[in-house]
């Protein structure tokens, strides 16, 4: 089944029903971001992903790119039960250290920390460039983070202990970076103001303005992070 991820809301009888019953059914969700907001506030989803993740049985995938969706498509072929798979409409490129290999795992690096880890920052589909990109950027100005793809929240928390700690040390300054509600996110985020999203619905317009308006452009979001580490 495959419609845009603000019809998830629609579809809420039939995904609870599909995970109650355990069917191997695959949600193919587009438009996953307010980055489609020229179509206005009604197209822009912003607590959907919430809602499919809270889901018993539910698995939720948001790939960063082509490499992470076959990743996802492998587990789904592989392994019975529903699935949602939310996708990006822009035109996302294929990132150097992506790997569908370590999709089963939930989570993993694709930014690794050259010298001393500062802190780590956690993304989701078409956030995981930007948080790779903000990373490099804060490099040259000393501030060393890894980052961490998350393209599916409830395989990471089904790993064992070590590896989220060795993923993700306890003692270690985390954000959470994902254009949607924050609500779940605060299980990783180092406090409140690291877990960085969007709370509130948004607004209609081209898309760098309402980016600027919902401040999750990209200057917004590298002066926010880089202000946490100063």
């Amino acid at each position: 089944a495959s419609t845009r991820l603000i019809n998830a809301d629609l579809l809420k009888s039939a995904l609870r029903l599909s995970s109650i019953a355990k069917l191997p059914i695959t949600y193919i969700f587009t438009h996953d971001s307010i980055y489609s907001s020229e179509q206005g506030i009604a197209f822009e989803p912003i607590e959907q992903l919430t809602m499919l993740r809270s889901i018993p049985n539910m698995t939720v995938f948001r790939p960063a790119d082509i490499n992470e969706i076959i990743g996802a498509w492998e587990y789904i072929l592989k392994n019975k039960g529903p699935v949602s798979i939310v996708l990006s409409t822009q035109k996302l490129p294929k990132l150097k250290h992506t790997n569908g290999k370590y999709v089963q795992y939930g989570a993993y690096i694709v930014r690794k920390e050259k010298y001393h880890l500062d802190g780590i920052i956690i993304a989701t589909g078409s956030e995981v460039a930007i948080a790779i990109k903000i990373s490099e950027e804060l490099y040259t100005s000393g501030i060393d983070l890894r980052v961490v793809s998350m393209p599916s929240l409830e395989l990471f928390l089904k790993q064992k202990s070590i590896y989220e700690e060795k993923l993700l040390p306890k003692d270690i300054k985390t954000i959470t970076l994902e254009a949607g509600s924050t609500m779940l996110w605060h299980r990783f985020a180092s406090s409140k103001e690291c877990a960085i999203g969007i709370d509130t619905f948004g607004t209609c317009g081209k898309t760098n303005d309402v980016l600027k308006y919902a401040e999750f452009d990209y200057n917004s979001l590298l002066i926010k992070i880089k202000n946490m580490f100063e």
